[in-house]
């Protein structure tokens, strides 16, 4: 008997040990957590070595997509091709993409951002410019002009946005011999042609702008476009990093610029911030009323002032019932990603070291939650093998996807090589019945243009909408035989979500919109 009981506490204890925390490394990812990836897997005679990860993208199935680049020969500063990679859910490399080889490779090229479409197919840009592309990676020749879109010679590209219709907002900057420059706005139609219709023949440039920059774009359902960038303090500064006053630019869909919006269309904020070449510190989202924007910024111009802020902006300028301003997070932080998940404004940065990360999570209103992770405040991840500071995250089923970094050697000489790996990171992961429920979950029609049906054998208490960042959608559903009958008729094309919300527990399913 007295054995019995203690065989009981052991398990009991085992068990308790192994309940999930929020910032645990999920171990049924990868290789007991953690996918080491790199090109050339070890053979010193492979000619490319090496894997330098930049973007990741979650795919509706859970599986991902991973860009970055690898070298050739034992060094990493000599010739490269990049790559674009597919995993499985779990993180292993998918053998059943490009004919088992799990990557295409572009010899002296590039594959760089990529977005899930409203048409089903991915914007991916390439060395030969945007390309439409489907899962599989085959390319879409129909798009633009011989497969990609129409060429705008000069201009960077900083980011973009898809309109309801399927045409594409880009921005960026052009530079000058003097290495001063200026930004530009270009519109495509769906079809990878220059919009005629948005401004001078598809683009607006600002020739009177000197050294302004266009960091982010956003679009609202009308198809007005809002643009975060910033001014510069002195507009001669052409340096590489610069100090610059945030701003915030409203243009209507044509290119014009909307008057009534600040002041003659352009709101400018008392927060500074730094402007690099390379990268910038600015997020920005559509909530509903209003564009909420974040990122690293100062007060004054001394950089000993660098805080996270948080602003929400309307037609009339601030918003008078969102918490504006410097945000006091418990632990310094710097600002790298920002993520809408479950109605929760969620900023991810490297903490107090190059080894530390961090999430803190805000409501819809501003107001940090000092109750995240039992009033913690933040919750806390680890770096990977002294890894570089360059990481990227996204969602995948309601865990942390980060990958980052690290350096390795081959050949007695320096590479990289890319860690990813998983976490917990907020509430709704923790939970153990979690993935029985999403099993007993049958979501069908799946693409689907008029309704969507839930069969389950839990009783649903309350199911949200999500768009593809997080924002609830208003939807119209109701109980039939034995399903919940969900109207998505009046959708655009495209990824979303459906959060549905047991009497303890949540699941998230996505589904296509044809």
């Amino acid at each position: 008997m007295i054995k019995k009981f203690f065989i009981l506490i052991y398990f009991a204890c085992l068990f308790i040990s192994k309940a999930q925390n929020l910032g645990d490394l999920d171990t049924s990812f990868g290789n007991n957590g953690v996918t080491e990836y790199y090109i050339g897997g070890g053979n010193t005679s492979s000619l490319w070595k090496g894997f330098s990860g930049e973007k990741l993208t979650v795919l509706p199935d859970n599986r991902f997509f991973y860009t970055g680049s690898t070298h050739w020969g034992c060094s990493g500063s000599t010739d490269w091709g990049d790559i674009l990679a597919r995993f499985t859910k779990d993180g292993s490399p998918d053998l059943e993409f490009n004919n088992q080889q799990s990557y295409y490779f572009d010899y002296k090229g590039y594959y760089n951002v990529i977005t899930l479409c409203k048409d089903g197919k991915y914007l991916v840009e390439t060395s030969k410019g945007f390309q439409k592309m489907d899962i599989n990676a085959n390319f879409d020749e129909n798009f633009g002009i011989d497969g990609a879109a129409e060429d705008v010679a000069g201009y960077s590209f900083y980011d973009f946005k898809e309109l309801s219709d399927g045409s594409f907002i880009i921005i960026g900057n052009k530079y000058d011999v003097y290495r001063n420059y200026f930004p530009v706005i270009y519109k495509y139609t769906s079809n990878g042609i220059l919009d005629t219709s948005f401004g001078n023949n598809g683009i607006v440039f600002f020739n009177d702008k000197k050294n302004w920059v266009f960091d982010k774009v956003e679009v609202t359902t009308i198809g007005d476009i809002f643009i975060v960038g910033g001014k510069p303090v002195d507009p001669n500064d052409n340096s590489s990093t610069r100090m610059q006053s945030l701003i915030v630019h409203k243009l209507n869909k044509f290119g014009e610029p909307i008057n009534t919006f600040g002041q003659n269309g352009y709101y400018i904020s008392n927060i500074y911030k730094y402007q690099n070449y390379y990268y910038n510190e600015v997020f920005c989202h559509l909530d509903g009323d209003g564009l909420i924007i974040s990122g690293d910024g100062y007060s004054t111009l001394l950089p000993s002032s660098k805080k996270i802020y948080m602003l929400k902006i309307q037609d009339n300028g601030l918003a008078s019932n969102f918490s504006n301003g410097f945000k006091n997070i418990p632990l310094y932080m710097s600002c790298d990603d920002v993520f809408f998940h479950n109605n929760k404004l969620y900023i991810f940065g490297t903490g107090p070291t190059s080894q530390v990360f961090l999430t803190v999570r805000f409501d819809l209103n501003g107001n940090l939650d000092n109750n995240y992770n039992n009033n913690l405040g933040y919750v806390q991840f680890p770096g990977y093998n002294l890894g570089l500071g360059n990481a990227d995250i996204s969602i995948q089923d309601g865990k942390l996807l980060f990958g980052q970094q690290f350096s390795f050697t081959v050949c007695a000489q320096s590479n990289q090589k890319t860690a990813i790996r998983r976490f917990y990171f907020d509430e709704a992961s923790l939970s153990s019945d979690e993935i029985n429920l999403s099993k007993s979950i049958k979501l069908f029609p799946n693409p689907a243009s008029d309704v969507i049906k839930i069969k389950t054998e839990n009783k649903t208490s309350e199911i949200t909408l999500l768009a593809n960042d997080g924002r609830k959608i208003p939807l119209k559903q109701h109980y039939e035989n034995g399903h919940f009958i969900l109207d998505i008729s009046q959708l655009s094309k495209g990824v979303y979500y459906l959060d549905i919300l047991f009497k303890n527990e949540r699941v998230k399913k996505s589904f296509i919109k044809k």
